[in-house]
């Protein structure tokens, strides 16, 4: 049996590798066992167990584990964008093309001017903004 870590990007079948390892050694691989210790900025020593949350859910604590809806994003461009923008986009509605370098990225995080979390969007070709997941109001 042999245990190896692997430390890897977005796109990586760790399965796959088992198996061209083995093919390189010629002994044939495959995983007994996987286990994701990380995923972008979160990390299992992190994580609270589904007992830990039930205890600080009855003592009235679990704002104190659960992150904000933008905190798996935070590697993530960012814009923000008027109230009424913001509206608009919560309700669905296309925002008119900007010039794409001057919107973040591809897909980003976008906030209204006072800091609210208002979901993720993305920018085609034309530069027309599109909301794909956007929070209630």
């Amino acid at each position: 049996l042999l245990s190896v870590r692997v430390h890897c990007g977005p796109g990586t079948y760790v399965r796959s590798l088992a198996r061209d390892i083995g093919e390189a050694t010629g002994c044939g691989a495959h995983l007994a066992a996987l286990r994701r210790t990380a995923s972008g900025s979160f990390r299992v020593e992190s994580a609270v167990t589904l007992q830990e949350l039930e205890t600080l859910a009855q003592a009235g604590l679990v704002e104190e584990v659960i992150l904000a809806p933008d905190e798996g994003l935070a590697g993530s461009g960012a814009a923000i964008v008027t109230v009424e923008r913001g509206q608009r986009l919560r309700h669905g509605v296309t925002l008119p093309p900007v010039a794409r370098e001057s919107w973040p990225a591809a897909a980003a995080r976008v906030y209204d001017a006072g800091g609210s979390f208002l979901g993720v969007t993305r920018v085609d070709e034309s530069g027309r903004i599109w909301p794909l997941k956007m929070l209630p109001d």
